[in-house]
């Protein structure tokens, strides 16, 4: 889910400044159990099967339903846009749990076209990560990951200062 940050009148404008977009990513997970939360979603992909249809989904099921249930451990980071031009104007949330979907359903999103046919193996290569700083946000922990080392931050500190006291 992309999202622009309100202070610019658009999704262009937004697209074209260093803080001007945020990612919510969820992956996926293959089950041999169906998704009910995705039954009806799944239905009306044969309605936008080509690029740049699109259909009205009624009584849509809530966004927790639909993604996950919680939602507060996560990586977060600055990144870039996966399609051209790639520009790092993006901060990404990327949630540690998955949605399970069963193999038909992921099926069905394979049968979706794109610009170059059948929608698959559509991902950009894993990028190198330079010096880019990767939180970690859990309810119990906080974590701050670079390229050598992980720090366990506040909670820690807070122990620390409490048994030293």
């Amino acid at each position: 889910m992309v999202f622009y940050s309100e202070k610019y009148n658009n999704f262009n404008d937004a697209a074209n400044q260093a803080d001007g977009l945020t990612v919510l990513s969820f992956l996926y997970q293959a089950t041999n159990e169906e998704n009910g939360n995705y039954k009806q979603f799944e239905n009306n992909l044969p309605k936008v099967h080509n690029l740049s249809s699109y259909t009205a989904i009624k009584n849509f099921v809530s966004l927790t339903e639909f993604t996950i249930n919680n939602k507060n451990v996560y990586f977060t980071y600055k990144g870039s846009l996966t399609t051209p031009p790639c520009s790092e104007v993006v901060t990404w949330i990327e949630f540690k749990n998955t949605i399970p979907l069963s193999h038909e359903q992921i099926q069905a999103f394979r049968l979706l076209a794109g610009q170059g046919g059948q929608l698959t193996h559509n991902f950009r290569p894993v990028q190198l990560l330079y010096d880019r700083v990767i939180y970690m946000n859990s309810p119990s922990h906080i974590f701050r990951i670079d390229n050598t080392f992980m720090i366990i931050n506040a909670l820690v500190s807070l122990i620390y200062c409490n048994i030293t006291k």
